[in-house]
C-alpha cells in the first residue's frame, strides 16, 4: 500500500499508526524533518500487516495544537469532522481534492475563545476530498 501527502515547508511531520480507533494508543511509523520547500512525501506500507488506521501529525507545542479527531460517514452523502480547537486560537476548516495541490477551499471559519473546544462540522461528501486545518 502506497501513503502520500503533501508536506508544507518548514515543517515536520510524523506518520502514526493504531490497530484500532478509539484505542488512544498511536504508534510512530516514520518522521520527516523540515526542508524549505514544499514537496510530496510517498511511502510504502506492507499489506502483509494487520488492518491499520494512519494519521499524519505536525508536532507542535501542546498549547497551540489543531488536531482533526475524526472523519466520519454519515448518511445522505454526508460526513462530520470532529476537531480540538486549542483555548485562544482561530482556525479554518479548508478541503480539497489534491492534498498536492495550490487549490484549498474554506469551509468554515472559527474564533478564537478563551477555552479549548472540541468542534464538529458536517460537510457533503465528494470524492475524492482531503481535509485540514487551518490558524493564521
Amino acid at each position: 500500500m502506497v501513503l502520500t501527502f503533501f508536506a508544507g515547508k518548514n515543517e515536520n511531520y510524523i506518520v502514526e499508526y493504531t490497530d484500532a480507533l478509539g484505542s488512544g494508543d498511536w504508534h510512530e511509523l516514520n518522521t520527516y524533518s523540515a526542508v524549505a520547500t514544499n514537496r510530496v512525501i510517498t511511502f510504502s506500507v506492507s499489506k502483509s500487516q494487520p488492518a491499520r488506521f494512519f494519521r499524519l501529525r505536525i508536532p507542535v507545542s501542546q498549547s497551540a495544537q489543531l488536531q482533526i479527531n475524526s472523519i466520519q460517514a454519515l448518511s445522505g452523502s454526508q460526513v462530520a469532522l470532529t476537531f480540538t480547537v486549542p483555548a485562544n486560537l482561530s482556525c479554518t476548516i479548508e478541503s480539497a481534492s489534491n492534498p498536492a495541490g495550490p487549490s484549498w477551499s474554506a469551509l468554515q471559519n472559527y474564533s478564537a475563545a478563551s477555552t479549548n473546544r472540541v468542534m464538529q462540522q458536517v460537510v457533503p461528501a465528494a470524492n475524492p476530498r482531503f481535509y485540514r486545518l487551518r490558524s493564521p
